[in-house]
């Protein structure tokens, strides 16, 4: 590989011993974006510089070898033009550009998709009213979550390609203000920077909503528990109850049939039912209380949901 094709390489110095071979390379080194920085003679004291360079990219090689009173050998120093170096570094800035875009317009993608899912979840949820609403608040929570960790998959994709896209349109501007040829981009940087803080910033307040939210959720599952777990102890109370009262109605019926010398056995029996059902109505009593306490509990998170849902379009 010849010194002129590294593209690393930001400065050389060569010596040629004629004319030819210097104009033979000069051709070559110009378009890899090289230009002359310093020439001098080999072997004397003259020392052409930075007066001749003009000369030298207009034809006027032969200046320098007539300049040398001694060996014919005149050292160059080559260094990259500033617009190769733009042009370089705004190629290299773009080429991520891409697949960080891709990226980015996928997680968004999935943040749409937790977005309806959820929306879905709550519409369901909204419709259950018997003792299945803490299995369906349970599915938004767990769609809540998946929406959550979406918002912030959209948020570190968005922060991976402003971090792209900054120093680009830095090194842009600067290809741009030395007259660079530049690639056509899909979008303005500038533009497209402004676009992408703004919509972090709403993302922003979003997933402090959802957290929020999530938090509320949280209650509501628990409350939706309790309400399930006190309404199918209240089912059990009464029934107990109901049995209960069989077991009275069955005793007062011996007690009416029994001959005397069993009647102080069937009023025992009779007694006993009464005591247990007394017990079980206890039960029932306490238990209705506990539901219906549970209940308002559930619907007060309800209420106190409805606002932050609404406030995030959800």
């Amino acid at each position: 590989m010849a010194w002129y094709d590294d593209k690393n390489r930001a400065t050389y110095a060569a010596t040629y011993k004629d004319e030819k071979s210097l104009r033979k390379e000069l051709e070559e080194v110009t378009k890899h974006g090289w230009m002359i920085q310093d020439t001098s003679s080999v072997g004397s004291h003259i020392n052409v510089g930075r007066t001749v360079t003009g000369a030298v990219l207009t034809g006027g090689i032969s200046l320098l070898f007539g300049a040398s009173r001694s060996k014919k050998e005149v050292t160059v120093v080559f260094v990259r033009d500033p617009r190769w170096v733009a042009q370089r570094q705004i190629d290299e800035a773009v080429k991520p550009l891409k697949d960080r875009q891709s990226d980015y317009d996928k997680a968004v993608a999935e943040l749409g998709k937790e977005r309806n899912q959820f929306k879905a979840r709550l519409a369901t949820a909204g419709q259950g009213q018997s003792l299945n609403r803490y299995s369906l608040e349970m599915e938004v929570s767990k769609a809540l979550g998946r929406l959550i960790d979406a918002q912030k998959k959209v948020i570190k994709q968005r922060d991976q390609l402003l971090d792209v896209i900054t120093p680009a349109l830095v090194v842009y501007n600067n290809a741009v203000s030395l007259g660079a040829s530049l690639p056509k981009l899909p979008t303005r940087l500038d533009s497209e920077v402004s676009r992408l803080t703004s919509e972090a910033e709403r993302d922003d307040h979003l997933l402090e909503g959802e957290i929020h939210v999530r938090q509320v959720q949280e209650n509501l599952v628990q409350a939706a528990h309790s309400w399930r777990e006190a309404s199918e102890k209240l089912s059990d109370a009464q029934r107990r109850l109901a049995y209960a009262d069989r077991q009275i109605a069955n005793a007062r019926q011996l007690t009416d049939s029994v001959p005397p010398e069993q009647a102080d056995r069937a009023a025992k029996k009779l007694a006993e039912a009464e005591q247990e059902r007394a017990k079980r109505f206890a039960d029932v009593e306490k238990w209705t209380e506990e539901s219906s306490r549970c209940e308002r509990s559930m619907n007060q998170i309800l209420e106190a949901r409805s606002p932050l849902l609404a406030a995030l379009s959800l």
